[in-house]
């Protein structure tokens, strides 16, 4: 999977991992910001894994923006 185009590994987080994530967003908005920061850490490695973003240094905002997504916290404000 790692050698997949960033098309394909966008459309798996895309309708799978990002689906599972968002789901209870009404939930974990209210949660421990430990437990929201655990849940955008998850997000963050797809971002970096789709983006094949290798550095530390390397900007998963910026790999976002290319991609054409937004964070989970952005989508959970848009659905309140």
């Amino acid at each position: 999977m790692n050698r997949a185009p960033k098309e394909v590994k966008l459309l798996a987080y895309t309708s799978l991992c990002r689906l599972i994530l968002a789901y209870a967003d009404v939930v974990w908005d209210s949660s421990a910001k430990s437990k929201i920061r655990n849940i955008e850490l998850v997000q963050n490695s797809a971002i970096r894994f789709i983006a094949n973003l290798k550095g530390r240094t390397d900007s998963v905002t910026e790999a976002m923006k290319q991609l054409g997504t937004w964070s989970l916290e952005h989508r959970r404000r848009n659905h309140q």
